[in-house]
């Protein structure tokens, strides 16, 4: 499965465009560790924004609807054994795109490992139903929503021309959240690794 790695539009939102008010969800999402992990997080807080430790940086592979199904389904030995078959995502990030004008978020693309993404994205799709958001699955890295001009240029000063190294990360396991509107609940964890 082959992904385009470009900043893309997507149709207009102001509010998310998968989350919906009163709705639960099931999300399972790659944190973004090292170097560049550590970058985001800092950037974060220099710009004043609200981190929940857990979830500041990541890329979401699947997202849908929280139904009694899922939630146990997410725990099958098929879904394990898929996610394996697969294996680890070494990924790296590219530089700063948005989804604007059709959605109010700011991103780093995943340059290297996108397909690998896609395919893990793929098999959740495969064994716990449909994806939650209207458009195509896109690997990213989200900095922020409607964030202010002068915060999108500091972030292509940041992170536009980092080092090779600095941009990498190795994703060998998917952490599971529910979603209530409010508060994500982690559920568990699945092994990339067979």
């Amino acid at each position: 499965m082959t992904v385009k790695n470009t900043c893309e539009n997507l149709s207009h939102t102001e509010e998310s465009p998968t989350l919906h008010p009163g709705q639960r969800y099931l999300s399972l999402i790659a944190h973004v560790n090292g170097p560049l992990g550590q970058r985001l997080v800092d950037w974060k807080k220099r710009t004043g924004m609200t981190l929940p430790t857990d979830l500041s940086n990541h890329v979401t592979v699947y997202v849908s609807e929280l139904t009694e199904q899922n939630e146990n389904d997410w725990r099958s030995d098929a879904l394990a054994h898929s996610l394996a078959a697969i294996g680890a995502a070494q990924a790296r990030a590219g530089g700063v795109c948005t989804f604007r004008p059709n959605s109010e978020i700011e991103y780093l693309d995943v340059i290297l490992g996108a397909d690998t993404f896609a395919e893990l994205h793929g098999a959740c799709v495969q064994e716990l139903g449909q994806w939650a958001s209207p458009f195509p699955y896109v690997p990213h890295i989200t900095l922020g929503r409607s964030l202010m001009p002068d915060q999108v240029r500091q972030a292509h000063r940041i992170f536009d021309n980092l080092p090779e190294q600095e941009r990498s990360f190795t994703v060998d396991t998917l952490h599971v959240y529910a979603y209530d509107g409010a508060d994500w609940e982690p559920l568990g964890a699945l092994s990339l690794q067979s």
